[in-house]
């Protein structure tokens, strides 16, 4: 009878064994997929920054397209620590983006990025997709 309760035992903590072994596996594989989304999302803020800093002028699409990309919740679970990665870049690009536009206009709107985008697109008119007043 013993034996009998050995062999349920064995084969008790085999399963556990694979099924925890699955888990990882799995988990392992959703990771590599958000790193890499993760990674995507980083450099395209980068990406869209140097657009900004190579245009002439203030180029607001720019800094609409980082404020816009995926927001916190869509590519990565909210709060993850990935997501804070990711938040934490397109803070960091949208504050460079709009230091530019303070060097190149003269004009500060504070830090709230869509108070920039609504005065510039005014500054521009309805349809001006070109360089904004102030531009280099």
């Amino acid at each position: 009878m013993a034996w009998r309760w050995g062999r349920i035992a064995h084969w008790a903590s085999t399963l556990a064994l694979v099924a925890v072994a699955a888990w990882l596996f799995v988990d392992l594989g959703f990771t590599k997929v958000r790193t890499a989304l993760a990674d995507e999302q980083t450099s395209l803020f980068e990406e869209m920054r140097r657009k900004a800093e190579d245009a002439e002028g203030t180029d607001v699409e720019a800094l609409e397209y980082v404020l816009n990309y995926y927001p916190s919740g869509t590519k990565q679970v909210a709060g993850s620590h990935l997501d804070e990665v990711v938040e934490r870049a397109r803070r960091g690009a949208v504050r460079e983006i709009l230091a530019l536009f303070r060097s190149r206009t003269g004009r500060d709107h504070g830090d709230d990025p869509r108070r920039w985008i609504e005065e510039l697109k005014r500054e521009r008119g309805p349809g001006d997709r070109g360089a904004s007043p102030g531009g280099g």
